[in-house]
């Protein structure tokens, strides 16, 4: 929305599912990853890798509904033919999730990079479950509003962006 009013020059995200795809051009620009989170000593860690249909039966905490991690998770349930977790807890709130996870038996779905930041912030609390699929959210994308000339200094940004990645 903020490309289609140009305050932005460009974005790194994902276009919006009510937006029209068409008003935009994007490139994609890398795969986030994710992962599931549990507190230290948390009873599946005993294993090397946990089958997904044991990680239903456990509390979640999770993003709200139709936000696209959530989506992800639930689709890797589906895909696989395992029933989604019955209890769940919703919230957009890191700090409740990660206070119920360090609290109880709950497992949540976090991005690899902010599980990496919490791990080594909350040294010996907080664990990355190891698991026995992957979980891949919707790559995210250089977006930029289609047919829009960018200043020197954005179009100087994007290709420094763009040559990172390769």
């Amino acid at each position: 929305r903020e490309l289609l009013a140009q305050r932005h020059d460009f974005m790194i995200g994902r276009v919006p599912d009510d937006l029209n795809p068409r008003l935009f051009t994007s490139r994609v620009i890398g795969v986030e990853k994710a992962c599931l989170i549990v507190r230290a000593g948390h009873p599946l860690l005993r294993r090397e890798n946990t089958p997904l249909a044991e990680l239903a039966e456990y509390d979640w905490v999770m993003q709200p509904s139709g936000s696209l991690l959530r989506r992800t998770v639930e689709a890797t349930f589906v895909t696989r033919n395992v029933r989604p977790p019955d209890r769940m807890l919703n919230t957009s709130s890191l700090l409740l999730t990660l206070v119920t996870i360090a609290r109880s038996d709950a497992i949540a779905a976090v991005s690899v990079a902010v599980a990496r930041f919490i791990k080594d912030d909350l040294k010996g609390e907080i664990e990355i479950l190891p698991l026995d699929f992957a979980i891949e959210v919707q790559p995210y994308s250089l977006i930029m509003l289609r047919d829009r000339r960018l200043s020197p200094a954005a179009r100087m940004l994007r290709d420094h962006i763009l040559n990172q990645i390769g």
